[in-house]
């Protein structure tokens, strides 16, 4: 992640107590300023990855363009208002424990639909805007995430629809016709992981797909493409 011409930063989810305790946000602008956690927390990340690993901007880290969440991306998971379980129980951990999940992450890509009251419709819209030809998981694959707005959420949970079923629906409908998928992008860099299928999934398994519940009312969510394959998302208890 250090030297790549690509702008991933690592992202950092944390759940559990802790949370609360160090007033990270996971609410209204979680992904965003104004809160002193989130803030302090990822720019101690990155002054490590400056001054400990030596990314300074065209030495080491060679990122293109880079991002604004190389300064800082911390964010808590909203568990509270999530109809889920959290994203540290599923990876195996206790509800009590506290956890920080880093991945190499895009910036945040909006989800807007406040027209959908439907599972359906959330849904057209997620696999819609994913299918995207620029991101690194169109080839790269990887563990992309979702943070659902706690609208879209209840909208999904409202159906009965778990974590798994929008897995299961992404990886199956967020794909992009294979006659388009070799028109650009990097088609022709990389081993082609599906080469019996019309159309090419932007994940390699439905479990490679993150999803968290993150923000405050209004009907918006968010995806966060990633590096790709050669990086996978780490979860480790906070012991304090």
């Amino acid at each position: 992640m250090q030297a790549t011409t690509h702008p991933c930063a690592p992202c950092l989810i944390v759940n559990g107590p802790i949370a609360e305790e160090l007033g990270i946000n996971s609410r209204y602008g979680a992904f965003g300023p104004g809160t002193r956690a989130n803030a302090t927390i990822g720019r101690a990340v990155r002054l490590i990855l400056l001054n400990v690993g030596g990314a300074a901007p065209g030495i080491l880290d060679r990122s293109t363009q880079g991002q604004p969440a190389k300064y800082a991306f911390c964010v808590a998971e909203n568990e509270t208002e999530s109809p889920w379980d959290a994203l540290h129980v599923e990876r195996g951990f206790d509800e009590s424990q506290s956890t920080v999940t880093v991945t190499a992450a895009d910036g945040t890509h909006n989800l807007n639909d406040h027209i959908s009251h439907q599972a359906a419709g959330i849904l057209s819209t997620l696999c819609n805007a994913m299918n995207d030809m620029g991101a690194n998981n169109s080839y790269l694959y990887g563990q992309p995430t979702i943070a659902f707005g706690p609208e879209h959420a209840a909208i999904l949970a409202n159906e009965n629809l778990t974590k798994h079923d929008v897995r299961e629906h992404i990886f199956y409908n967020a794909r992009l016709p294979r006659e388009i998928w070799l028109q650009g992008g990097m088609a022709d860099m990389f081993e082609d992981q599906f080469p019996d299928e019309e159309m090419v999934p932007i994940i390699k398994c439905p479990e490679d797909l993150l999803i968290i519940v993150v923000g405050g009312f209004g009907r918006h969510s968010c995806w966060l493409p990633t590096f790709g394959d050669s990086t996978r998302a780490v979860t480790r208890l906070i012991e304090y």
